[in-house]
């Protein structure tokens, strides 16, 4: 991408959408998933015989969406759902043709910072992937 005057000032823009978006959120009394622990949540699948990988995400932050595009083109054996914090319906959709996020194995949503799955995944304000087996407990956080 050719940085001019237009692109930095939407990376700007983005940038603030961002900070206002985690700014409101309320992360105290919140805790981590301890590896091991059973993840119960209203986006997998209860009778689902492959692993999941669960990604939080949003358009403003670049590593996050780079995340994204890893996760689904290294998950081989396991179902991808892409849970976004982004704000507005136009940029998640935008971002998510960029991702490429229409692998038949893979779910997208956006959710906004009162969901329940972030309450479900302790979520913190970090961007991360949750690896779930197919019991629906913790393998991994990266």
């Amino acid at each position: 991408m050719v940085l001019n005057k237009k692109n930095i000032n939407a990376i700007a823009f983005f940038g603030l959408i961002g900070l206002t978006t985690l700014s409101n959120v309320d992360f105290s009394g919140t805790s981590q998933l301890m590896l091991g622990q059973k993840v119960e949540t209203e986006i997998m699948k209860k009778d689902d015989q492959q692993k999941t990988i669960v990604t939080f995400w949003a358009s403003y932050d670049a590593e996050s969406v780079k995340n994204c595009q890893r996760v689904i083109k290294e998950s081989k054996d396991a179902n991808v759902i892409l849970v976004s914090l982004d704000d507005y319906q136009s940029i998640y959709e935008d971002a998510l043709t960029k991702i490429d996020a229409n692998n038949v194995a893979t779910k997208s949503l956006r959710v906004d910072k009162n969901s329940k799955v972030l309450a479900d995944f302790k979520f913190n304000g970090e961007f991360k992937s949750f690896l779930i087996d197919e019991n629906g407990y913790l393998l991994e956080i990266n």
